[in-house]
């Protein structure tokens, strides 16, 4: 049976790490055993296309889960790496014929100090890893009738 993969980045690891865990606590509900279930780790979202089109080439997936936080720091430029990332996964799922969901994330801003926006986007994430496990069985499921 092929699996599902889960792309998750190092950068930003601790909020990565909270969806990541929602998102395979969430699979784990929805029936997935862990035998189905791939953690792949890339260092940040630049990454993650390839690596799921690495995957994909292996004929051992059915969908694969992307998960990261890019925000702004001193640099602008976290726009245009989210915005890259999340344009390279679209077009890759309809190339390859593959679900690719993006949980890539970009705030408008975060301030790392600030405990209140750390906390909530530490909780946020944790939706976000829900919400994309529930996609991803909900599309397979759609698309299984379809073949």
């Amino acid at each position: 049976m092929k699996k599902i993969a889960i792309i998750t980045t190092k950068w930003n690891a601790e909020f990565v790490g909270n969806a990541t865990e929602h998102c395979l606590s969430r699979l784990h509900e929805l029936w997935v055993s862990e035998s189905h279930i791939e953690v792949v780790t890339v260092p940040g979202a630049v990454e993650i296309p390839l690596t799921a089109k690495m995957l994909h080439k292996t004929g051992n997936y059915k969908a694969v889960i992307a998960i990261a936080l890019v925000y702004g720091g001193w640099i602008y430029r976290h726009e245009f790496v989210a915005q890259s990332v999340v344009d390279q996964i679209v077009r890759l799922s309809s190339e390859l014929e593959m679900p690719i969901f993006s949980s890539v994330l970009t705030p408008v801003s975060i301030d790392m100090e600030n405990k209140k926006q750390r906390d909530f986007y530490l909780e946020h994430l944790k939706w976000k890893g829900t919400e994309v496990a529930d996609a991803c069985i909900e599309t397979l499921e759609m698309l299984s009738n379809i073949k």
